[in-house]
């Protein structure tokens, strides 16, 4: 395990699915960002994530606000991934999804058949 409590390998093997979707340097950008996500801070930021990985701040910001990728091409990527796993893969009967309750779901009262949970953050149902 890394400082960062993440299976580098396990990590490294996922994310070279994304390679043909991204640049070199995009790449490295989203492996800090995966990395950066397995710490706990007090609020998570771009700024707590970039001190976490010992990059600059600017790096990140421009990572996620100007740098350019295929949106469709890493979708398709993260679907095909999902399918092919036993795991993730949906069958005949369907799939479950579980999301934590730790982000407020704006939508939630139209999902149907979920039933609201208790939100920390808003500190209500």
């Amino acid at each position: 395990m890394s400082i960062f409590g993440a299976n580098i390998p396990l990590l490294i093997t996922f994310l070279k699915y994304f390679a043909s979707c991204l640049s070199k340097k995009q790449m490295a950008l989203l492996t800090l960002v995966i990395y950066a996500l397995f710490k706990d801070y007090k609020r998570n930021s771009l700024d707590a994530m970039a001190r976490a990985t010992h990059t600059d701040y600017q790096k990140f910001q421009y990572f996620f606000s100007d740098s350019k990728w295929d949106i469709q091409a890493i979708k398709r990527t993260r679907l095909e991934i999902i399918q092919k796993q036993r795991t993730t893969a949906p069958t005949k009967d369907g799939l479950l999804a579980i999301d934590d309750t730790g982000c407020p779901k704006p939508f939630a009262k139209k999902t149907e058949s979920a039933k609201l949970q208790y939100c920390g953050p808003l500190k209500r149902k």
